[in-house]
C-alpha cells in the first residue's frame, strides 16, 4: 500500500514533465534520489544506512537515473511516431553553446536504445505477444518512419530495455551484495506480506540487517559477533536453523510450514 501511495502521489509529481527538464544539473539529479531514497526507507521501515540500490531492487522501483531514461526513452519513440516539425526537431536537435537543449537530450539518452533496436537485440520481448513482436522488428528495421504502435507497446519495449540496463548497473554495485545473493534479478514484483510488521522483518533479512549480533559487530561496535549458546556468529542462518535456545520454536514453525505446504499440494491435486 504505501509503494502504491508512493508511484501515485510522489513519484508522479516527481517526474511531471520530466523530458523537458531532464537537462537538469548533477545536484538536482542527487537531490531526487534523496527524496525516493528517504520516502522508500520510510516505508519499507529500514534503518537509515540500508542499502538504497538493494531496497529499490526489493521495492522494484526503478532508480532516479534509470527512470529518467526511461522516460526520455517514451519521448523518444512518441515523438519519431509523429510527421511534421516536432518529428523534424527532433532531427536536427543539437547543443546549443556547450548546453543540451530538451530535444538534444532526449535524442542523446535514447542513442543506445536506438542501436539496441537497430542490431535486434529484442531477446528480452520472448514473452510478448506476437502483433507486438512485428511492431518491434518493425521499428528494429527503421526508427524514423512513422509507426502505428500502441502506447502500451512503446511502454513495453521501454520498459524491457531500461530493465535490462538496470540489471547490468545491479549486477556490478558495491553495495547491497547479500541482497543481491538472495534476489540476483531486479524487476519482479515485490511479494511481502500484509501486515507491516512483519512485512518489515522480512524486509529487514532481506537486507541482512537484524539485532542479533552479528550485525552490531560489523558496523562496528565493541558488542562481541559470537552467540548466547555458544556459538562462535550469531547470525541469521545460526539464529533460524542451528541454535539450540530457540529448538522448541523452530520446531513449530516448521510443523506449520509443513502443513501449509500439505494443504496447498492437496489443493492442487483436487483442482
Amino acid at each position: 500500500m504505501g509503494l502504491e501511495l508512493y508511484k501515485s502521489l510522489v513519484r508522479l509529481h516527481l517526474e511531471y514533465a520530466l523530458p523537458a527538464w531532464a537537462t537538469m544539473p548533477e545536484s538536482s539529479t542527487k537531490l531526487l534520489e534523496k527524496v525516493q531514497n528517504q520516502c522508500l526507507k520510510a516505508i519499507m521501515g529500514t534503518s537509515a544506512h540500508a542499502s538504497s540500490e538493494a531496497i529499490e531492487v526489493i521495492a522494484n522501483i526503478m532508480p532516479v537515473r534509470v527512470r529518467i531514461e526511461e522516460l526520455c526513452n517514451r519521448e523518444f519513440l512518441r515523438i519519431v511516431q509523429k510527421s511534421g516539425i516536432v518529428n523534424a526537431n527532433l532531427q536536427s536537435s543539437a547543443v546549443f553553446h556547450n548546453k543540451f537543449t530538451p530535444m538534444s537530450y532526449i535524442k542523446y539518452v535514447a542513442r543506445d536504445f536506438q542501436k539496441a533496436l537497430d542490431r535486434d537485440d529484442i531477446e528480452e520481448l520472448e514473452n510478448e505477444n506476437e502483433s507486438s513482436m512485428n511492431v518491434v522488428c518493425e521499428l528494429a528495421k527503421d526508427i524514423s518512419m512513422k509507426l502505428n504502435m500502441s502506447s502500451y507497446v512503446c511502454k513495453s519495449v521501454v520498459r524491457k530495455y531500461c530493465t535490462k540496463h538496470w540489471q547490468r548497473k545491479w549486477n556490478i554495485s558495491n553495495s547491497g551484495r547479500s541482497t543481491y545473493d538472495l534476489m540476483p534479478t531486479v524487476g519482479q514484483k515485490p511479494l511481502l506480506p500484509s501486515y507491516r510488521n512483519t512485512a518489515v522483518s522480512f524486509i529487514r533479512i532481506l537486507l541482512q540487517e537484524s539485532v542479533l549480533h552479528r550485525r552490531p559487530y560489523r558496523l562496528p561496535t565493541d558488542m562481541a559477533h559470537s552467540c548466547d549458546c555458544g556459538h562462535s556468529v550469531e547470525d541469521l542462518e545460526h539464529f533460524f536453523l542451528h541454535c539450540n535456545q530457540y529448538d522448541k520454536a523452530r520446531q513449530k514453525l516448521t510443523s506449520a510450514v509443513t502443513d501449509v505446504w500439505n494443504d496447498s499440494e492437496q489443493a492442487e491435486q483436487e483442482i
